[in-house]
């Protein structure tokens, strides 16, 4: 999923230019240029290639059952799919807040540019009254904060998933939980 996820978005990014936007991905409007577009590259290529090798990891795994050698390289795929996936989930922060700052959402990059352009003394401090959130601002919030939580859930999940196999690895060790 998160491979198919980041090819689809690296092809994007490469043929048409526009950038995925993070967990923005579902934004309301395709982005053609953003500062974040090589470090957006780099991010789907490197969660693209771990995620093939913890594909290739699980196959091993379920083949090679007997086989210890097997199982302790099908560990450390994990753990490379796990330390891309917290890499991916750092980096895509800054891809995001940049993707909601060009789609202009709620109007705080239009309305955050007038305050600091025009003088204090004119709005009296209300300053939360100039942003106006319309359906597509919500519906957009929703969006990214619902794949913030699906991302670090999956995030947990092979960290789990990685004690398992390297405790059943490890002669031993109980396979039942974390280490």
């Amino acid at each position: 999923c998160v491979g198919i996820m980041c090819l689809w978005l690296l092809a994007g990014l490469i043929v048409a230019g526009n950038t995925g936007g993070g967990w923005n991905v579902f934004g309301t409007n395709a982005i053609a240029a953003s500062y974040t577009k090589w470090m957006e590259g780099f991010v789907y290529f490197v969660s693209a290639v771990a995620a093939a090798m913890a594909v290739s990891a699980a196959i091993a795994w379920r083949r090679g059952q007997e086989s210890g050698n097997i199982r302790k390289r099908s560990a450390g795929l994990m753990l490379v799919f796990f330390v891309s996936s917290v890499m991916r989930f750092g980096l895509s922060v800054p891809i995001t807040v940049m993707a909601l700052a060009a789609q202009d959402l709620c109007g705080l990059f239009t309305y955050g540019l007038a305050v600091v352009a025009l003088d204090e003394q004119r709005y009296g401090g209300a300053y939360a009254t100039l942003l106006r959130c319309g359906v597509a601002d919500f519906r957009s919030i929703a969006m990214t904060t619902s794949l913030l939580i699906a991302d670090g859930c999956l995030i947990v999940s092979v960290l789990k998933l990685w004690a398992r196999y390297r405790a059943s690895s490890t002669p031993g060790r109980d396979a039942s939980g974390p280490p």
